[in-house]
């Protein structure tokens, strides 16, 4: 420890002669956002991002997962739109945010090794849209436990995705078994099973099981 106190404000340069217009040279530490969206279509996990600011309701695409995991890494300035433009430092993401990024980080790294141990097959391309594996939706969820996440899912699918509270308490199933009519169905009626949401379909995260549950209020709850 240096002993250098970090101050509360971090200094955007505006780079008149890069053609560069920054509207507020001063950001808050703390003030940027990540609002993930994740999508299940045809069997396939992805996420992609909003990126943005409480403070001055702004929100755009991030339009380039790996660009923006990069600028983090090397402490590069960029911007966004008018309303957005900053230094990208770790600090800079609040609090919920924050995680995202180490999930991010560690899903790139994963995708270089790729590249690095099969060369013939080059370069993933990757831009707005990061598919993602069973392990990494789990993790994901984990992170915004409490938060909730936007959700699109193919038999959801509206155009825009639902905002899905992200349970992490046991699923509370409710079920009724009751008997088909005997005078429509004769001796062979049987039973019929009902329950309270359905399973749209469980991610196995390895350590964590989650339950995609479809209802009138859409959730994502895991078991213990």
């Amino acid at each position: 420890m240096l002993g250098v106190q970090k101050a509360d404000t971090a200094l955007v340069p505006a780079p008149e002669a890069a053609g560069i217009r920054v509207t507020a040279r001063l950001w808050g530490l703390g003030q940027v956002q990540l609002v993930p969206i994740l999508s299940f279509i045809d069997g396939v996990w992805s996420v992609e991002f909003k990126i943005g600011s409480a403070s001055n309701g702004s929100s755009y695409v991030l339009k380039s997962i790996p660009q923006f995991v990069l600028a983090m890494a090397n402490g590069d300035y960029a911007d966004y739109g008018q309303k957005l433009a900053f230094i990208h430092t770790p600090d800079m993401l609040d609090d919920d945010s924050r995680p995202l990024l180490d999930v991010l980080d560690d899903a790139m790294a994963v995708r270089r090794a790729a590249e690095q141990q099969d060369r013939y097959y080059g370069h993933i391309a990757i831009d707005r849209h990061l598919t993602l594996s069973a392990p990494e939706v789990a993790r994901l969820l984990s992170v915004r436990e409490g938060r909730g996440v936007q959700l699109v899912l193919n038999t959801w699918f509206s155009g825009q995705p639902a905002s899905a509270p992200v349970d992490g308490g046991e699923p509370d199933f409710l079920m009724r078994i009751a008997r088909r009519d005997f005078h429509t169905y004769g001796p062979d009626a049987g039973y019929l099973l009902y329950r309270s949401a359905a399973v749209e379909t469980v991610i196995d995260g390895g350590k964590n099981v989650w339950a995609v549950l479809a209802s009138t209020n859409p959730a994502v709850a895991y078991p213990p």
